[in-house]
């Protein structure tokens, strides 16, 4: 039995089984109404015709995309092909996957499935040859692009290979990555990728120096790989990782995915110059103006914006703008300013709400140069607050010393007075019946 799964948008991971036919739109009627405001209330409908299935548009407002191409008349559908409604993406499926839990996949034992959206998959699973276990991704490539190296193939070789060759302990490592022919994938070391900073900033307010070393961690995975020529391009705080059992170490991962995706996929609806920098992912929480107005190239100044909605978010627990709709969103970090970050936190150390304000800047050239130049700043910043802690303690220590030297004092002293007190009485009295 046929299915369409939603990858990205509202109910992301949600999966739909029909036999003959299924509509789809916004529209409660409809056999899967999707919660997007720019999907029409009946907007395109999936119909078996004999042995096959075909996708037609129901003349919308917005129109259906198959595998990033309008949808102009009724088009036929092979297992893996995308359609894209409104900001809702959906895969088609012909039959259930075959990559599930207990399943060998080109050398790998599926175990579990972690995540599942616009990205693609991630499992936990055991590499056989070596008996160890590694994160798993996944990303299907549609039936047309199989059999030959299109773009979308060498983009991922060239990126993946690249980052293959990295060292950096805050950048989640490449074990392995390879084509099928309906898949690419990769292999990283194992993490917890339920640990990111998001959640972590979700849960309670970090101190000032508990932020300062995320950041100089951040900007140290950055900086190497801007070194090597390579930019992120859609930093978010969900894909930053924190690992607690490994002493609060923070992973950078999906580092050259946006370039991959934007080359396999169609973009987010909001123009053809969003699609080449950031592609299926879309308008994220930290993009920067220039991947939204598309007037400047993305470079360094890029990911150094993204990196300054990070530490906003660190500070105030917010994002530096939140709006229901993408295009919204786009255009707060287009023209708005966000609320400022003392209004959030007053104990915030004014040099590093300078540091933020810097990185935040709408013009690429008005922001800092790289990220060694941060790290310089931030160091400095973090030796302030040290040191103001550590006067802090003295201060306190000397406070209690004070406070205990007359907690043991105080009693000895008054004891000695009321013995003073009691062997002086007898002799005081003889000198006064002599005055009188």
């Amino acid at each position: 039995m046929p299915k369409l799964t939603i990858i990205a948008g509202e109910n992301s991971g949600t999966s739909y089984s029909f036999d003959v036919e299924t509509t789809l739109g916004r529209s409660t009627e409809a056999s899967i109404t999707l919660q997007d405001l720019r999907a029409s209330r009946k907007h395109a409908r999936v119909v078996r015709i004999e042995h096959d299935f075909y996708v037609e548009d129901l003349q919308s407002q917005n129109g259906t995309f198959l595998n990033g191409q309008k949808v102009k008349q009724r088009c036929k559908l092979v297992d893996k092909d995308n359609i894209r409604i409104g900001n809702t993406y959906l895969s088609f499926s012909l039959k259930d996957d075959a990559i599930g839990t207990g399943a060998y996949f080109c050398g790998y034992q599926i175990a579990q499935k972690l995540i599942e959206d616009a990205t693609g998959t991630i499992f936990l699973a055991e590499q056989k040859s070596l008996q160890r276990n590694v994160l798993l991704w996944v990303f299907p490539l549609s039936r047309h692009d199989a059999g030959s190296l299109t773009p979308a193939h060498q983009t991922f070789i060239e990126q993946i290979s690249q980052i293959s060759n990295f060292f950096h302990p805050n950048l989640l490592m490449v074990l392995d990555f390879d084509i099928t022919e309906q898949h690419c994938f990769c292999a990283f070391e194992q993490a917890n990728i339920e640990a990111n900073l998001r959640s972590c900033v979700k849960n309670h307010p970090l101190p000032m120096p508990k932020i300062l070393e995320i950041a100089l961690q951040v900007a140290s995975g950055l900086q190497y790989a801007h070194n090597h020529n390579m930019l992120h391009l859609h930093l978010t705080s969900k894909n930053i990782l924190i690992q607690p059992d490994a002493q609060d170490r923070v992973i950078i991962t999906e580092l050259g995915v946006a370039k991959f995706l934007s080359s396999a996929t169609i973009g987010s609806g909001l123009g053809g110059h969003l699609t080449k920098t950031t592609g299926i992912l879309g308008v994220s929480e930290y993009i920067a103006p220039e991947q939204i107005h598309g007037e400047t190239l993305p470079g360094v100044g890029t990911d150094i914006y993204s990196f300054g909605c990070l530490l906003y978010h660190l500070l105030t627990g917010n994002p530096p703008f939140v709006a229901d709709k993408p295009s919204d969103l786009a255009q707060m970090h287009l023209d708005h300013n966000p609320v400022p970050i003392l209004d959030y936190r007053p104990d915030a150390h004014p040099d590093l709400v300078k540091l933020v304000e810097r990185c935040l800047e709408k013009n690429i050239i008005d922001r800092y140069s790289s990220f060694q130049e941060i790290t310089i700043a931030l160091q400095e910043i973090q030796k302030q607050i040290q040191l103001q802690q550590s006067i802090a303690s003295q201060k306190t220590d000397s406070a209690a010393t004070t406070l205990i030297r007359w907690w043991i004092l105080g009693p000895i002293m008054a004891a000695l007075l009321g013995a003073l007190t009691f062997f002086a009485t007898p002799g005081l009295l003889e000198i006064l019946q002599l005055l009188k």
